[in-house]
């Protein structure tokens, strides 16, 4: 089956230029664009599919969401285009689709009503991540989307469910940050799943991971100790993945950068990484959010550079404190790291397919 399917895209960024990369085709077109919303250039996308098969040999299909991410076509487009031009980005609030009737796309086009997404809320007037913001030039996502059709189903998926994590956590980020910081990990873990660790003895894991739990094996049969240290493996493989993930493809410290005292420290981002991925798991299975220094908008000075992590020496919110090495650094922060490991990971995988 094949269908043609227009739609807006809305975002709180200006975006610019055109773009044609493989089916996707992004312009302006003004006679669509109301200026009283959000929505920004139209989108068009060639989509080649077959519909699921619920029968299967007269019986129901087993169940098979190995794919899904919770959203349609029109999310994926804007999802791949949110996370390689760094933007908040959503199917606007008009589609319009040929393909549907008996002349495919011959057929008039049908209109589809669908909701405009609610806008991103700047609180107290603050943007919690400045990078998201400005204007965008689409034809800066056309080698990562023209990359994406090449790529093998299994890492087509992992990218599509990594960008609709970090596209989402982005639209939310001023009004629900801890849910930013909770969807911008899920995104580093699709990805990390797809990477190879190096083998390593599992008592070695344990000492990377569990120091404290590492110094009860010490002095313990080799054999036994390393035993004991792989049958807690389960428990911290996806700390190593995640850790191993962000080795291998955290960017550099931005250019522009903020006086040294407001840097986070590029030489410690293991340890910093270990905090945030417990941060992570607390606040999904304790109910405690990320502390609230974390969650700020970054303040800028005379030379408009965000600083990268909480100032001062300790910190009180909403009946809590928190000493500085608790607060190690800003979502605005990790959102650089995150989308700029993302990306990079991305473009391996084109380069490789």
């Amino acid at each position: 089956m094949v269908e043609r399917m227009y739609f807006t895209v809305a975002s709180d960024a200006t975006l610019v230029g055109k773009l044609q990369a493989g089916p996707l085709r992004v312009s302006h077109n003004e006679e669509f664009v109301d200026p009283q919303s959000n929505e920004c250039p139209i989108m068009r996308t060639d989509i080649y599919w077959t519909p699921p098969d619920l029968i299967a040999s007269g019986e129901l299909a087993a169940t098979d969401f190995t794919a899904y991410h919770g959203g349609d076509m029109a999310d994926e487009a804007t999802a791949l285009l949110s996370l390689a031009l760094r933007v908040r980005c959503k199917p606007g609030g008009r589609w319009w689709t040929h393909g549907i009737g008996s002349g495919g796309l011959e057929d008039p086009p049908f209109s589809m009503d669908h909701p405009q997404p609610t806008s991103p809320l700047h609180p107290r007037g603050h943007e919690v991540l400045p990078r998201l913001t400005g204007q965008r030039d689409v034809s800066g996502a056309a080698s990562l989307i023209a990359a994406y059709p090449t790529l093998t189903e299994n890492k087509s998926v992992a990218v599509m469910k990594a960008a609709r994590q970090y596209q989402l956590g982005m639209w939310v980020a001023n009004e629900d940050p801890n849910l930013a910081w909770i969807r911008l990990v899920g995104a580093l873990e699709v990805a990390a799943n797809e990477v190879k660790a190096p083998k390593q003895p599992y008592v070695e894991r344990a000492r990377d991971l569990l120091p404290d739990f590492a110094k009860t094996l010490e002095g313990l049969d080799e054999e036994i100790a390393e035993n004991i240290a792989k049958s807690i493996a389960p428990l911290i493989g996806s700390t190593r993945k995640f850790l191993r993930f962000l080795e291998l493809y955290c960017p550099p410290p931005p250019n522009l950068r903020p006086s040294e005292g407001d840097q986070v420290d590029w030489t410690t981002l293991n340890e910093t990484f270990k905090l945030i991925y417990q941060y992570r798991s607390i606040a999904l299975h304790g109910g405690r959010p990320f502390p609230q220094p974390m969650c700020e908008a970054p303040r800028q000075f005379d030379d408009g550079v965000p600083i990268e992590r909480p100032s001062g020496l300790a910190s009180g919110a909403n009946n809590a404190s928190w000493i500085a090495v608790d607060y190690p650094m800003l979502l605005a922060t990790f959102e650089y790291m995150t989308q700029g490991a993302l990306v990079a990971w991305w473009s391996q995988l084109g380069a490789t397919s």
